[in-house]
């Protein structure tokens, strides 16, 4: 309703297709987001909406339940310049380190 409005941002437009969806709650999150990083003109909320989505994405790589979900989320990080493999095995290198000091 409120996406009718004349002056409504591009982005509120998809947000009740992305509620509707049998998602999990990140991804829909992320998506959100990731509309309205792909959608503002101003750098401010632009930069803002970049990183919650970063945030989202991550949360939603980590804890996927399943491959197809670990695909989606890795997808949408390399678009967003994100390489999500590479920070896996930073964090790996570094819980090994920790284990072989303790």
């Amino acid at each position: 309703m409120a996406a009718k409005f004349p002056n409504a941002p591009k982005w509120l437009e998809s947000q009740a297709d992305i509620i509707e969806t049998h998602s999990p709650r990140l991804i829909k999150e992320g998506y959100s987001w990731l509309n309205i990083y792909q959608s503002a003109t101003e750098d401010r909320v632009r930069e803002h909406a970049k990183e919650q989505s970063i945030r989202c994405w991550v949360q939603a790589f980590k804890s996927a339940p399943n491959k197809q979900y670990k695909d989606v989320s890795r997808k949408v990080l390399n678009s967003l310049e994100v390489d999500i493999d590479a920070i896996a095995a930073r964090q790996r290198f570094s819980q090994m380190l920790c284990f072989s000091i303790a």
